[in-house]
């Protein structure tokens, strides 16, 4: 609204000025008298030019208020200021169209005329001021919230490096007071040169004296690990006895019961073959003579004894298998226990053999 009340105002001035051109010559004796609505032309004029005036001398002071981070108020203040301005300026406008449309046909002179061409020029140019001051608000503002955000961003830089300038003050501080202690213990080691000289001596000593101890250590270490080994090696031997001494005692109880075995195999057998002749007898003399009670009850008491026999002999065989199978496993077990003993016996000789070299 505010735009078309600008450019009707612009057209009416332009018209006004370019239509009474051509009479301007004839009408200069009334330069000297005027009107009342001359007059008020003449204060509008006057303040529009004042008003003017006082909003270009404020648009510096806007500008450093609007680069100013921390003067809001004075920024909102000025912007009022720079309001009512616009207010005044369109308050005046309206009153010199009002002249115009109520004096057309009177203001017919020069003077009058420059007069309404300088006012329209002055509003123009505040309108034209005005809108450079507001049309890039926004974008100034919109820098503004860009510097802002550039400001937090340079402070949280700023105070890291504040913490890292700090850190790295405290390890200067740490350093200086280190190379202070150094530069005084040089101090101190150039006053007792000669001290050092006899410490260097005593140092050499103590290293020759250091030397001849490491040596003396390793060869301690090496007897005990002589003697180490050899205990080892009188431990095993002494197991492999005790394993070769319960080896052979198995082998001759092995041996034992495999004579025992064939004895009572054999023993067994005998009588074995002896009840079972016995038993073939009893049969036939019981074919032969079967009316005798007396001898078939003989013969059944003698049959149910030879069968007794039989099954004790085959128990006591199976006895005597069970043990011998048992004792041929620990047998095998003491061949193997014997011969890990002799291979450890082995490695340790030859420990001994490379311990003495």
């Amino acid at each position: 609204v505010t735009i078309k009340k600008k450019v009707s105002i612009l057209n009416i001035a332009t018209r006004i000025t370019g239509g009474r051109k051509s009479r301007t010559a004839t009408k200069m004796k009334d330069v000297q008298t005027s009107t009342p609505a001359e007059q008020v032309l003449e204060m509008a004029s006057d303040g529009e030019q004042k008003s003017l005036e006082e909003y270009e001398n404020n648009q510096p002071r806007v500008k450093n208020q609007i680069h100013s981070r921390d003067d809001l108020d004075d920024i909102i203040q000025s912007s009022q200021i720079a309001s009512e301005d616009d207010d005044s300026l369109c308050s005046n406008c309206k009153k010199v169209i009002l002249l115009i449309d109520q004096h057309e046909m009177k203001c017919k002179d020069c003077v009058h005329l420059l007069k309404i061409k300088n006012t329209f020029c002055l509003c123009k140019r505040s309108i034209e001021l005005r809108d450079n001051h507001y049309l890039p608000y926004s974008k100034k503002k919109k820098e503004r919230r860009n510097v802002e955000e550039l400001y937090q961003k340079v402070r949280e830089k700023l105070r890291i490096t504040e913490d890292q300038y700090r850190i790295e003050a405290d390890v200067t501080k740490q350093i200086k007071l280190a190379l202070k202690s150094a530069e005084v213990e040089l101090k101190t080691g150039g006053n007792n040169s000669n001290q050092i000289s006899e410490t260097d001596e005593k140092e050499e000593d103590l290293l020759h004296e250091n030397r001849l101890m490491q040596d003396e250590i390793a060869r301690l270490r090496l007897e005990i690990d002589t003697i180490k080994n050899q205990n080892l090696e009188k431990k095993y031997l002494k197991d492999f006895e005790v394993m070769k001494r319960k080896h052979e005692d198995l082998q001759k109880a092995l041996k034992r019961n495999g004579e025992t075995l064939a004895k009572t195999i054999a023993c067994y057998s005998g009588q074995l073959a002896v009840l079972t002749d016995e038993n073939t007898t009893l049969r036939f003399k019981e074919e032969i003579r079967p009316d005798e009670k007396s001898i078939s009850r003989n013969t059944g008491s003698t049959f149910t004894a030879t069968i007794r026999c039989t099954k004790e002999m085959e128990g006591d065989v199976q006895k005597l298998e069970v043990e011998n199978a048992m004792m041929r496993k620990t047998i095998k077990k003491q061949d193997d226990q014997i011969e890990r003993l002799e291979k450890i016996l082995q490695r340790s000789s030859l420990m001994l053999q490379v311990f003495k070299s």
